[in-house]
């Protein structure tokens, strides 16, 4: 067998955000289209800290919103900020629904398999470094 490579432990949340992002982006276009949710205000008693609290479904649905939003802007600057190579490799591996071998998608892009993988590697360590991971 093969050594065992050591893969970094942002790897796989930095590619189910990658994976994620065309939903996300297309969810956050849409909904910008109704700036409000369309669910009454809630509210729910909470317990925290030896206090009551009291919490709206809608205070929460509307945070949870601006959080994708801000991730999904962030994530974009960072898009910006990759090398040519390391852009193209995202962009036609996790953004254009190929569903192509990595064979294939080296051929797509020009590049040889050992160029690809290093160039994921690069922008997937610029990104969870821009993304605090």
């Amino acid at each position: 067998m093969g050594a065992a490579t050591n893969k970094p432990d942002y790897r796989k949340q930095v590619e189910a955000m990658l994976k994620a992002y065309p939903w996300v982006k297309q969810t956050i276009q849409e909904s910008n289209e109704e700036l409000y949710p369309s669910c009454v205000p809630i509210y729910e008693e909470m317990f925290g800290h030896g206090e009551k609290e009291y919490a709206s479904s809608t205070e929460k649905y509307g945070m949870k919103r601006a959080q994708k939003y801000e991730q999904l802007k962030e994530l974009e600057n960072t898009l910006k900020h990759l090398k040519l190579d390391e852009r193209m490799v995202i962009t036609e591996t996790y953004f254009k629904n190929h569903n192509l071998t990595t064979d294939v998608l080296c051929e797509r892009i020009g590049m040889s398999r050992r160029t690809y993988f290093r160039a994921k590697s690069s922008a997937f360590s610029k990104i969870a470094d821009a993304m605090g991971l």
